[in-house]
Order: structure tokens, then C-alpha cells, then sequence
């Protein structure tokens, strides 16, 4: 995520105010407001929507999840509706928890049992139960922990010291994917090259293994969805890095130390532009065929043929690129409700648009016109909504996503109430 100078002035502000400490002992964070949301996620069920809010401004004492009932939101929505999330109805009431400062990203895990934050503020990777039994709906502690938005604590945050097996989670855990159905997350540091390996993300979670040999500053990551080989982006090298998940049963000799491991493979020089660098995100196409790369230098999104070759390993070879406006970072695949066509999204934080590239033609086939700096974007395919999350002004912008309707891809309504960073026009 680029950090526009206008921000950059907040939270140096915020930062001298607080004793330069970003886990402060302010404010409890509200159980009902967006502050800075970096995340989304659908809950499998369809009727939830969860956020996670990164507290960038410092003004309270951690970043929230929280839950948005979409129900409660349909029934309250019209055209060019503002949600006010303070009421009761929209976001779910004892379903809010609170973790640190400056998370990075929102996950929810291949069996949609628990979603995974990479939080930058205190160095971790926080991972939080669903429950589907009524009640309180997010936990993330042990034992009774008490409060509107207790705080995540205990084995639910990975990286608060060194563990049992002497590693220690590396600073700024920024991107996480899964890997397939093996059990394992792995997490990108925005800072080094280095690569984090989880590994019984449905039972206790636990680091398992680092990976410090890699180009720097790590960002993307994604999964091959047919041989389960890792792909990593990075913002200081022009080349993605590829790598393996042996399992610690594994004869192969780096698991001699009987644990899962991360084995680095072959890079990929980003040689399709001449300068090709700054690479924030990628995504698969869901048959593996290509892989989508968003590029910041120039800004572009990138593709990459990843169909097997003869010896069953992808090819890894450049096809095009595809040139954008300013600043894309994240980027997803969506197939198109009652069409069936791919579509790959790409949010452009600084020109304030989403693009929708038609897959298989090659060209962008739609813009969402989102406003001040989209971050996170998620769908509905029940109602055929796109969400689309605003970090300036903590805010989740609701598009149409259905094709037979005459708003589609029109902004439908907004979900909170926009506002400033703490200490904006002081």
C-alpha cells in the first residue's frame, strides 16, 4: 500500500502524540465503525461480510474486525443510500473483536471455519474463529474474555515471541494465501524478502518455518491451483519468486529436521516491459492456465502463461501486458453472475478506480468509479453486490454486479459514514 504524503502527515502527528508507541493505551476502538479498512471477506453462508480495520491514524488503542450483516443492510439500503454502521442493525452487535495496529490484509481459511490478519502494528498474524452456533460470532482468545471488542490474545496471535521451535514471526507480515488443501498458510514481509510458513490452519496454527533468501521487500502471494507451487511478488526486485511446501514427512533433505518447509524454486525475470518493477499483487486463473501480476512502474497488469508444460511444471512465460491508471495494488478473479465470463478486478488506490479486465479477451471491459483510495474489494454473488472498501475515508463503496440490470456496475449506496483521519484540518 502507497502512503500518500496527506496521510503520511497524520500518522507521523499521531505517532509523536502517542510517545511514538502504536499499541498506545488510548481509546477502545468502537465496535460498530469502519477506521481504515484494508480487508474484506464473505462469509460462505452468503449473510456476512467481514472487515478488518487498520487503525492507520493511531487514535485508538488497536485495529477491529467486524462483522456487517448484509441483511440488516439490504433491508435498510436505497439509491445513494449512506449506512450509518453506528446503528445497531448494520453491523452486527457482539460480534466485533480487536487486534493491533495497521493490519494488512483479511483471509478467510479454505473451510471458511477462521479468518487469518496479517498485522503489521504489533508483528503478527492474528487468526480468529467463526462460530455459526448464535451468539457471539468472531473469537479469538482463550478461556472468557470480556468487553464489546475484546482484544485477541493467547495462541490466536502467531508472533507476539520466539516459539517452541525457536522462530520468531519476521517484521510486517503484509500478504497471506493458503495452500490448497494442505493445511498450511503461507505470509509474505513487506519489508525483507522474507516468507512465513503456518501450518495446521484448521487445527492450532503454528510457524513453522522462515524464509529469508528471497529478493526484497515481499508483497503478493498466490497459490497455483494445480501443483500447489507458491508464487511471490515483490516491490524491490522485477522478478516473481517461486516456491515449494514439502511436508515434514517428506524424504527430501531439507526435511531433516522432521517439520514442513519452505524450498525456494526458479525465479521469474519481469522481462514482458522493459522496466517492469514495483509488483504489489497477483492472482490464478482458476484452471492455472495464466497468472494476472498488478505493476507499478510501469502501471500495468501483467500476464503470465502458467499452463503445464511437458514436464508437468509450468512454463512461466510473459504474454502481455495490459497498460492501467495509477497505483493498482490489489487484484481478483470473478466470473460474471448469469454470463459466466472471467473478469479480473484491479483496484488503483491513487486514481480512485477499479478496473474489470475481461479475461479471456484481454482488454479492459469496465471501470468502477469509486472515489478517494479503494483498497480491498470482495462480491456478493447472492445479491450481486461489489464491495468495494475506501482506506481514505472509511467507507465500503456497494456496486451492482449484475449485467442485467440497468445500474450495473453503478455505485448502489454506501456503507458508513465518510470521515478524516484523526487530526485532519487541525
Amino acid at each position: 500500500m502507497r502512503i500518500s504524503p496527506f496521510l503520511s502527515a497524520f500518522i507521523a502527528a499521531a505517532t509523536l502524540a502517542t510517545g511514538c508507541d502504536i499499541e498506545n493505551e488510548g481509546l477502545e476502538p468502537p465496535a460498530d465503525e469502519l477506521i481504515f479498512p484494508v480487508g474484506l471477506a464473505m462469509d460462505p453462508g452468503g449473510r456476512y461480510l467481514y472487515v478488518a480495520n487498520a487503525n492507520f491514524d493511531l487514535r485508538y488503542n488497536g485495529g477491529t474486525v467486524v462483522t456487517v450483516d448484509l441483511e440488516a443492510v439490504d433491508e435498510s439500503q436505497s439509491q445513494g443510500a449512506v449506512l450509518d454502521t453506528r446503528d445497531r442493525s448494520i453491523v452486527l452487535p457482539g460480534s466485533s473483536v480487536r487486534l493491533g495496529t495497521f493490519a494488512s490484509d483479511l483471509a478467510l481459511s479454505p473451510d471458511g471455519a477462521r479468518l487469518f490478519v496479517p498485522v503489521r502494528g504489533d508483528n503478527s498474524v492474528t487468526w480468529i474463529e467463526i462460530d455459526d452456533g448464535g451468539g457471539r460470532r468472531l473469537r479469538c482468545w482463550d478461556g472468557v474474555e470480556g468487553g464489546e471488542t475484546p482484544r485477541c490474545a493467547g495462541d490466536h496471535v502467531i508472533g507476539s515471541g520466539t516459539n517452541d521451535l525457536g522462530l520468531r514471526l519476521p517484521s510486517e507480515p503484509y500478504g497471506i494465501a493458503f495452500a490448497g488443501d494442505r493445511d498450511y498458510a503461507i505470509v509474505t514481509h513487506a519489508d525483507d524478502g522474507d516468507v512465513s510458513l503456518i501450518a495446521d490452519v484448521s487445527g492450532r496454527p503454528e510457524l513453522v518455518d522462515v524464509q529469508g533468501d528471497l529478493p526484497a521487500a515481499a508483497s503478493g502471494i498466490a497459490v497455483h491451483p494445480l501443483t500447489g507451487r507458491v508464487y511471490v511478488a515483490h516491490r524491490g526486485a522485477s522478478v516473481l519468486s517461486t516456491l515449494d511446501v514439502y511436508d515434514g514427512s517428506s524424504i527430501d533433505a531439507i526435511a531433516a529436521e522432521d517439520r514442513p518447509a519452505i524450498v525456494p524454486r526458479t525465479s521469474v525475470p519481469i522481462d514482458v516491459i522493459s522496466t517492469g518493477s514495483d509488483s504489489r499483487a497477483l492472482v490464478f486463473h482458476p484452471d492455472g492456465h495464466e497468472a494476472y501480476v498488478t505493476n507499478r512502474s510501469p502501471r500495468s497488469v501483467l500476464k503470465l502463461d502458467t499452463a503445464l508444460g511437458d514436464s508437468g511444471v509450468p512454463v512461466n512465460e510473459w504474454r502481455d501486458a495490459i497498460p492501467l491508471g495509477q497505483g493498482p495494488s490489489r487484484i481478483v478473479v470473478h466470473e460474471e453472475p448469469g454470463t459466466g465470463r472471467l473478469l479480473v478486478y484491479v483496484v488503483c488506490f491513487d486514481d480512485g478506480v477499479v478496473y474489470a479486465i475481461d479475461a479471456a479477451a484481454g482488454r479492459v471491459d469496465g471501470i468502477l468509479w469509486t472515489g478517494a483510495g479503494p483498497h480491498a474489494i470482495a462480491f456478493d454473488d447472492t445479491r450481486r453486490w461489489i464491495f468495494v472498501a475506501s482506506f481514505v475515508t472509511s467507507t465500503i463503496a456497494v456496486f451492482d454486479d449484475d449485467p442485467s440490470r440497468e445500474t450495473y456496475r453503478e455505485r448502489l449506496f454506501t456503507i458508513g459514514t465518510p470521515k478524516q483521519p484523526h487530526g485532519a484540518g487541525t
